[in-house]
């Protein structure tokens, strides 16, 4: 699974948006995930798309719920269009 949001602390990840919310069939429950709820059946490259403008909303939910000793990483190249190397 494709995290396109963790909360790590040390080594481990305590937290993460993957596919069981961005990729939710059904849009209209609540979501828990990291995200809060942000990126809930988006699907994968709409939620990629969406990550730079949640940043300092997630990242301040992050530590507020986890404390402030936690990185919070965006996998911001998960889903971005790839582009030709040459042409």
């Amino acid at each position: 699974m494709t995290a396109l949001i963790k909360v790590v602390r040390g080594k481990r990840t305590i937290a993460q948006c993957d596919e069981r919310c961005y990729e939710a069939r059904i849009v209209g429950e609540g979501c828990d995930c990291v995200c809060c709820g942000h990126l809930h059946g988006l699907g994968a490259v709409q939620a990629g798309n969406e990550l730079i403008s949640i940043q300092p909303e997630v990242t301040a939910h992050a530590k507020q719920t986890y404390g402030d000793n936690v990185k919070v990483v965006f996998n911001i190249m998960a889903y971005q269009p790839k582009l030709p190397l040459f042409e």
